[in-house]
């Protein structure tokens, strides 16, 4: 399938696919071992793994203990991080202690910060069902103190160990798979198995991020007098974001700005914005409109004399600290945003 070429194709898959594995999730949950075996499998297959954990994580809110434990072992299954704290939320707002503390251990881990928007939804579901550590884990990260990481018993999550596909065959193949009995002593090598030849890394699988900025500027002329009048330009941007990828794409930032140039004293041109934190499902497309900046000064007939007038505008979008796309009408404004400075306060 081309990717590029066959956008509607490619959502409408998508929603066939969430629907059949919501059923698999959710029959999973309700002891069906077909279902839950169907699960396993599909966590080998590259292009529909993320799927599979979504599946995981709805049988997983069931008590589903192993559903869980492959959640836990992410890492085991070739499920992407991201992909797993997601899956999570759901067992953690069903106030389930092992997920909750996974949740908290992201949040109180400065390289997990992609995932603290996630992280925090599960959190917040668990706190609202009263779950003292979820709290306390939130009120942590809000005063800006480090969270404090429940005990987590590393026996029960030997214990509990399932084992992962012993190959996987990304290219679509039929998966010749092995698995264990997860009672199984995790002194066992059964008890470990790996895949004799490891997925490619999932942590670094492509961003497939489209960015489209669109403008809207207004100008209004205010305290005119003869040939002298005074005016105030704004300009929001609509920014439409859209993920391509058939994965979860997690922490990205979107960067946004609209220049204004001082006409009298000052650097010439400043960009005035901010940045927000997404995550986004597969396909997901999201829309941000951005507050009016604006721009005020005083014209004589056509000829501005004072005061500072918008120049342009732009957005970015990073993904772990690197711009994977941009967009900056004109193109000569990029160097304002090397210093992007916060909104201005309202006159």
């Amino acid at each position: 399938m081309d990717y590029g070429r066959e956008q509607q194709r490619l959502i409408n898959n998508n929603i066939l696919m969430r629907a059949a594995f919501d059923v698999l999730g959710e029959s999973s949950g309700k002891g069906n071992a077909t279902a839950f075996d169907a699960l396993k499998k599909a966590t080998g297959v590259r292009r529909i793994n993320g799927y599979a954990a979504g599946a995981l994580g709805t049988a997983a809110a069931t008590g589903h203990a192993e559903a869980l434990e492959m959640l836990l072992g992410f890492n085991r299954w070739g499920i992407l991080k991201a992909t797993a704290v997601s899956a999570l939320e759901k067992p953690a707002a069903k106030n389930q202690e092992r997920a909750v503390n996974f949740l908290i251990r992201v949040l109180a881990d400065p390289a997990d910060q992609p995932f603290w928007m996630m992280a925090r939804r599960g959190l917040t579901a668990a706190a609202n069902s009263g779950n003292a550590n979820a709290k306390a884990a939130l009120e942590e990260i809000a005063s800006g103190k480090p969270v404090t990481v429940p005990p987590d018993s590393a026996a029960a999550n030997q214990s509990r160990a399932v084992a992962a596909p012993a190959a996987v065959n990304t290219a679509g193949a039929k998966s010749q798979l092995a698995t264990a009995s997860p009672s199984t002593p995790p002194s066992s090598p059964a008890a470990v198995l790996q895949p004799s030849k490891p997925n490619p890394p999932r942590q670094v699988l492509p961003a497939q991020l489209h960015l489209e900025v669109k403008a809207s500027t207004k100008k209004r002329e205010v305290a005119a007098s003869g040939n002298l009048a005074g005016y105030v330009q704004s300009r929001s941007l609509n920014i439409v974001v859209r993920n391509a990828a058939p994965y979860v794409m997690s922490g990205v930032t979107v960067r946004w700005g609209v220049v204004k140039t001082q006409l009298r004293g000052g650097p010439r041109a400043t960009a005035y914005g901010a940045e927000q934190l997404l995550d986004f499902q597969p396909l997901e497309t999201k829309t941000i409109t951005t507050p009016f900046v604006e721009a005020a000064g005083r014209r004589w007939i056509n000829t501005i004399l004072e005061g500072e007038k918008l120049d342009g505008h732009g957005a970015q979008l990073l993904v772990a600290g690197k711009v994977v796309a941009e967009e900056f009408s004109p193109p000569s404004v990029k160097p304002a945003f090397e210093n992007l400075k916060p909104l201005p306060v309202d006159r």
